[in-house]
């Protein structure tokens, strides 16, 4: 009996030393943003959100983060009820339908991100607004938000086939079965070392959008929102996490 309370207390110990876990969500099932085995979302290899959990964990003990997938339907159907026992990842606001940070605690921005239209070369067109895209049709990853297209796209003005990613979505490209897609400028760079979309497709020189990923946190979530806080401003971390950025290709968007 003794042995097994002697065990216990070790256990609790090292459990404290280890700091207490907080798990952050992704339903970004792209690269280089979350990286996983083909075909097993649910086992990460690695990706931008697991670098920055690397670098967050290596400067403290009293919060370990850790990245985990989860589709966003589950996602949203967990927020609604109150029962996500963690926060998300890489999103903005606008696509929570909380602009005014009411609803939800938020992040400082992790980075300044932007989507691109990429098309097949020779059949660039000119884009300065999602209306340019009236009458076109697009491969667009399933349930996910984009600005002024998704509204055209339930207005019936753009014909949008939905996939389970980028990779389809360039593929359906590839194949001529659509006019354009949309995506992050760093996913994009990330599957152009395939020699068939780097040599076939390009981006339009007008971003879609440009926005500010950020982590979203339930409201009952405010410590570890300003622990999070208080790491993603410490200089080492924000040194650290632009050198990762920049192994993926980031540049700040203009």
């Amino acid at each position: 009996m003794l042995r097994l309370l002697f065990i216990a207390a070790l256990s609790l110990i090292a459990a404290r030393a280890m700091g207490a876990e907080f798990v952050l969500y992704t339903y970004h099932d792209k690269p280089p943003y979350y990286l996983h085995l083909d075909g097993n979302v649910e086992a990460p290899t690695g990706g931008l959100y697991a670098e920055l959990a690397t670098i967050v964990n290596s400067r403290q003990q009293d919060l370990r983060l850790r990245i985990a997938f989860l589709p966003r339907r589950r996602l949203d159907r967990d927020l609604e009820a109150g029962k996500l026992n963690g926060g998300v990842i890489g999103v903005n606001p606008l696509w929570f339908k909380d602009v005014e940070q009411i609803r939800y605690l938020w992040s400082a921005p992790l980075m300044r991100d932007q989507d691109v239209i990429v098309v097949r070369k020779g059949e660039e067109f000119g884009y300065r607004h999602p209306r340019d895209l009236a009458g076109k049709t697009l491969a667009l990853p399933r349930g996910l938000y984009f600005w002024g297209v998704t509204e055209l796209v339930t207005e019936g003005k753009i014909l949008a086939h939905e996939t389970e990613g980028d990779a389809n979505n360039l593929r359906m490209l590839l194949s001529q079965r659509v006019n354009a897609t949309i995506t992050s400028i760093l996913t994009f760079r990330y599957l152009s070392s395939d020699p068939a979309i780097r040599e076939t497709l390009t981006t339009l020189p007008t971003p879609h959008d440009q926005f500010d990923r950020m982590i979203l946190l339930p409201r009952r979530y405010e410590a570890q929102q300003r622990q999070i806080n208080r790491l993603l401003r410490d200089p080492e971390v924000s040194r650290a996490w632009l050198a990762a950025l920049r192994r993926y290709g980031y540049e700040q968007p203009q």
